[in-house]
Order: structure tokens, then sequence, then C-alpha cells
């Protein structure tokens, strides 16, 4: 039977693999996709999706409350506070009395300060005298002075925005804005300025103060980084009541950044951080205190603790990476569990231990959300992969296995290999003497039936020594051993295959005979060698077979049995690898192309001759093999009387009548 030859498609010695069905998108793509999607999708969401920026800002603001590391008070910035009992000090408490401001103002200006901010809005005149010496001070103090500004948007009406406008010169003007989010109305970015209508651009109170103290303001905004406290019941900034300046020793004003603004308790008081662990005075903010962070902040050149859109996407993206990973695994639910729950929790114990130690604060909500998407998304996709391996492996190998075979191939995919690979197999060919002769006696439909049925015993056979079909060519059978499924005792398998495959069709061309179909012997040939087996084709068809010179060899061994006169062949290499197998020895065949003998073996059923009779053949076997002629012709000739029907003896005796003097036999065809 002429050996199959299917397109190749791929190397022989590739690494073995999982089914992949051929027509379905390769999975690392389809992963590499979902990685892509998710990483865009969360950070996305974590800028536009209101639960998910404020889940990821709450874990910042944890960190910041309960890990900011102690530092010492700032040594160039302190605080003149405006306090309760600065007001009961004048008849009404607003506007701040402005002689008392001009008083405090100079005295600081007398002290040395560096730069001073007042951080109160002069939106309406008071008494007039008060207002006029306020305003001289405004024009002529020697130190940088920046004020607190605001436009409409704050509230003003147009006669206190034009009356602002009159009272504080626009080179000492500060936007006093600050920048909350929407969701808790907490303070966390500096707010950079802007300009007004067609004016100059006004910075933020905290950019103007760098700026006159000879520094760059950002244009932007900036993630505010907010000092630690010295200790617990100490503010970062040292902090005066405002009417006890006059009395300050000048040591602790002079070159300093003085701020004077309001510390009351329901006044200009400003959600931060530190309120998801305290509501009181450290979470709720004098805004004085938060222009006193930022101003800290600018002239030490610190960045915010933020890692920044770029960062959040590659911290999403490693732990969507993470997930599919995780998710792509096989395990128990526990395991599985264990999986998840233990990435997680030290991604978190990370996070916060990184900030604690001086690193950035790291998105925890948002990469957590990416993670658990890419695992049940990893989950899904390896899911269909299973569906699609079980798919493919019940269409591609359901006419080539066993139904017991298929089923556990199909619940342990691991266990199959069908990329094209060098493996060593035990190859099994079949073959009907005389069936060209009876197809053309018979009818296409009784051909059709008593070809089903010869088949049908050929399957049985096969599968029951779970071997793999391969082909089938009219009459002829091609099967190997040894794969898909890996087995070590292949080469056994194969040759008890080989013998029950006689037996059986030697029973079936007995009764199709009984019927009137004279259907003739079967002949198999078996050998075992190194072969490339798994799925070679083309874009269009895709088959399973095996293919190299032991195949070929195979199919010829096959053929040797109509010169022999035996039903069975097989070679050495098969023989070896079953010591205990009864068998005899036929002859050595080079095969046409060949130059090297092949031991070729007639394995033998153990009710198939005594062993008296198979010493009697190795002895006349032996003395053609030493040339000694003589002696072999009377053997063969006396086994030939005892043994008239047996096509081996038969076959040594007539090449000896013959002439031939070799015990090599040298095929002139295939």
């Amino acid at each position: 039977m002429p050996e199959p030859q299917p397109v190749v498609a791929g190397g022989p010695d590739r690494e073995r693999r999982s089914v992949i069905d051929p027509q379905q998108t390769p999975l690392i793509w389809l992963k590499l996709a979902a990685l892509f999607a998710i990483t865009a999708t969360v950070v996305t969401a974590l800028h536009f999706v209101p639960v998910l920026h404020t889940a990821e800002q709450w874990t910042a603001d944890v960190r910041v409350a309960t890990l900011l590391p102690y530092e010492p008070q700032h040594p160039d910035i302190v605080v003149a506070a405006i306090t309760e009992e600065t007001l009961e000090q004048f008849p009404y408490r607003s506007p701040v009395d402005r002689a008392f401001l001009a008083t405090v103002l100079e005295s600081l200006a007398a002290k040395g300060a560096r730069a001073i901010l007042v951080d109160l809005l002069f939106d309406q005149p008071t008494e007039q005298d008060k207002d006029v010496r306020l305003a001289s001070v405004l024009h002529n103090l020697s130190v940088p002075l920046v004020i607190s500004y605001a436009g409409a948007d704050a509230g003003l009406t147009p006669s206190q925005k034009a009356y602002l406008d009159t009272f504080v010169p626009p080179e000492l003007r500060g936007f006093a804005n600050m920048i909350k989010d929407t969701a808790g109305g907490t303070v966390r970015a500096i707010y950079p300025g802007r300009a007004i209508d067609t004016g100059p651009f006004i910075p933020g109170v905290a950019g103007r103060m760098v700026e006159r103290l000879g520094h760059t303001a950002p244009r932007e905004p900036v993630a505010i980084a907010f000092r630690g406290s010295p200790g617990a019941d100490t503010q970062p900034f040292a902090a005066y009541p405002a009417h006890a300046v006059p009395f300050l020793p000048e040591s602790w004003i002079k070159d300093k950044v003085v701020l004077i603004g309001a510390d009351l308790t329901l006044v200009d008081r400003h959600r931060t951080p530190f309120a998801v662990v305290d509501n009181d005075k450290t979470g709720y903010m004098p805004g004085v205190v938060v222009h006193g962070h930022a101003i800290a902040q600018l002239l030490e050149g610190r960045q915010g603790a933020a890692v920044g859109p770029w960062g959040d996407g590659l911290t999403v993206a490693v732990m969507a990476g993470l997930g599919l990973l995780i998710g792509s695994w096989t395990m128990p639910l526990l395991t599985r569990l264990a999986a998840l729950l233990l990435p997680l929790a030290v991604f978190w114990l990370c996070g916060f231990k990184l900030f604690e130690l001086g690193g950035p604060l790291l998105p925890l909500a948002a990469p957590t959300m990416a993670f658990l998407l890419a695992t049940g998304t990893a989950d899904f996709l390896t899911g269909r992969e299973e569906r699609v391996q079980k798919r493919f492996i019940q269409t591609a190998f359901s006419r080539y296995i066993s139904a017991e075979l298929l089923d556990e191939l199909i619940n342990d995919p691991s266990r199959l290999s069908i990329e094209a690979e060098r493996r060593e197999l035990s190859l099994l060919f079949t073959d009907v003497a005389g069936f060209t002769s009876l197809s053309e006696s018979l009818d296409a439909v009784t051909l059709s039936e008593v070809l089903n049925r010869y088949r049908q015993v050929l399957i049985d056979g096969v599968f029951h020594h779970g071997g793999t079909i391969i082909q089938f060519a009219g009459d002829g059978m091609f099967a190997i051993f040894g794969a898909p499924r890996a087995q070590p005792d292949h080469a056994r398998r194969a040759l008890a295959c080989a013998l029950e495959l006689a037996e059986r069709c030697r029973t079936f061309s007995e009764r199709e005979c009984a019927r009137g179909l004279p259907f003739d012997i079967t002949r198999v040939g078996v050998h075992t060698g190194e072969v490339n087996v798994g799925n070679f084709g083309s874009l269009d068809r895709v088959e399973y077979t095996a293919i190299g010179d032991a195949v070929n060899i195979a199919a010829r061994v096959e053929g040797l049995n109509k010169y022999f006169g035996t039903l069975v062949a097989m070679t050495a290499a098969t023989a070896t690898r079953v010591p205990d197998a009864r068998a005899r020895l036929v002859g050595e065949v080079v095969l046409k192309g060949k130059t090297t003998p092949l031991q070729v073996l007639e394995p033998l059923p153990p009710n198939r001759f005594d062993e008296g009779f198979l010493d009697r053949y190795r002895t006349a076997y032996d003395h053609f093999a030493a040339g000694d002629l003589d002696a072999a012709k009377t053997a063969f000739r006396a086994l030939s009387q005892d043994y008239p029907e047996d096509g081996c003896v038969g076959f040594h005796s007539a090449r000896l009548a013959a002439g031939e003097t070799d015990v090599v036999i040298r095929m002139k065809e295939k």
C-alpha cells in the first residue's frame, strides 16, 4: 500500500503544546487584546467613573492620613492665625479690623519677615480711616506681599469685585481658590491661577508667593504633597495668634514666610485627605494652612506622591497582566481563591509600605479592578479554549481513536500533542490479498457493504489495543501506536494488535466466503521507528498523520508477506522492544532503494507451531545463513514434507532450489 503523502505544514521538532483548533484565533492574541482593552477601560473609568475615582482617592487618603512620615516643623513658614480670641478684641467679627491688620503687617516687616501672605478678601469698605491706613501699608510695605484675590465665580457682587480690584494692587494678587474633588470636596491640588477675560494671568496665592521669592510658579494643577507633622499634637507649621505678633520675639519672625489667615471653627475650613481618620482640626484644615503646605512644597521643589496618568496606566496594566496569567491556570477552587487573594493582599501591602517608606502613591482600587476583570476574562478565554480543544479533539480524532481514549483526551487535553514533533512510534499497515479482483467483480453497493463490514473489524481490533487509525485507502489501513497519546509500550501494543487482526480477519474472510463473497486473507506489517507525527496540511485542510522513512518501511514490510507466504511480518526494530515475543526470523531483506539489510520476522501466536518445529526451522535457517547450502537444502526439504502449508519454509526451499547462495534477500520492487 502506498505511503500517505500529506502536505507538510511546519517543522518536525516543535515543542509539545496544547491542542488549538487551527481555525481559531491564537489565544495569546486574544489575551493581549484583552490586556489592552482592560487597561484602557479601567484607566478611563478611573478618571470618569465617580465610584471608582472616589474609591481610588479614598485608598490614597488613608495612606496619607496614616502613613505620612513625621517631619520637623517647617523652619521657614509660620502662621499668624486670626482666632476667636483675636476677633473678641473688636466690635465686629467681619471684616477683620483693618487698622489691626495694618499694625500686624508693620510689625512683621519690622521683625524681618521674608514675605507675607494675607489670606483675607478685601471686597468691601469698613471704617474709612482704617481702610485708608491698611491701603497705605499694602502699597508701601517693603516686604514681598501677596493678598488673596477672587473673581466673580467666588460669589462676589459687581460692587464687591470693583472694590477688591481697587483696594488690592495687581502685582499683589493671588487667587485663593482651592481645587476640590466633585464627589468628596477634598482639597488635593494646588490651584495654578488663571487669566480673567483678556487681562493678565493671575497665579494662585501659592504660585504668586513663590514668584515673589524668585521661583517659578506652576501653570497647571499640581498634586499637594502634604507635609507630615512632627508629632501627634504638633502642626507642620508654627502658628501664633495674629494679635500676639507685635509681642513675639524677633527671632520667631525673622526670615520667615508669614501667612495671615483665619483659624476659626466654621470659616474657611477645607476637607483634606486627613479627614478619613480625623474630622476635626487636621481633617478640615484652615485655608491658610492648606496654602502653607502648597507654598512649602513649591519652595522645596517637592512633587506630589501620585504617579500620574502614565504611572496609573502602567500599574493597571501590570495587575491586569498578572490577572490574565493567574486566570489562565487550571487549578482547584480553593487554590484559585488563594491565587486571587494572595497577590491582591501583597499588592495592597506593598502599596501601603512603599508610601510609608517615602515612595509614590500607587493606585490600588483601579489595579484591583483590572486584576479581577482580567482574571475573569482569562478564565472565560481559557474555558473557551478548552471548549474549542474538546470540540476539535472530538471532531478531529473521533475517526482515529477509540471512544474511551477520545473521552480521556477530551477530559485532559494536556495529555495530547498534535503539533508536529519527532517521536518513536510503532506503525501498522494492512492489505487484503486479491482485493482488486474482488472489487471488480462486485457491484458498488455490495462492495461498499463488504468494505464497511471489513473496516469495522479493523477498527475494533486497533481500538482494542489503543491504536490510532491514520488512514483507510481502499482495503488497506494505516495505524500508529504511541500517538497522539504517549504509550511507552507502543511496540507491544502494535504486535498484539497485528496478531489479533490476522485472526479477526481470517474469521471475517471465512464468514464472507460462506456468503458467497470470495474475500481473501489480510496481511499485516509492523515496524517501529522515528517519524514526524502531528497535524500536517494546508490552510484549508489539516490531517493528523505520521510521515517519514519508517512509515515507508512499515508499508513495504506488509508487502513482504506475499513473498514469504506469511500473514504477519515485523521488523527487528519492533521485535527487540518486545523481547518475550514468540517469533521466527524470516530473512534479511534489502528493500529496493536501500543498501542495509533489514531483519524481518514472523510473530507467532501461542497456538501456531510447536517448539520442535521452530527448533528445526532455526537450524535450517542457520545452515543457510552460514553458507552450508547442502545442509540447508536437506533441512528445508524435510520441513516442506512435514509442513507443506508453511509459506516461509516453501519460500526458502524454493530459493535454495533456484541456486540462491545468500540468505540476504534483495527486493527488486517495492
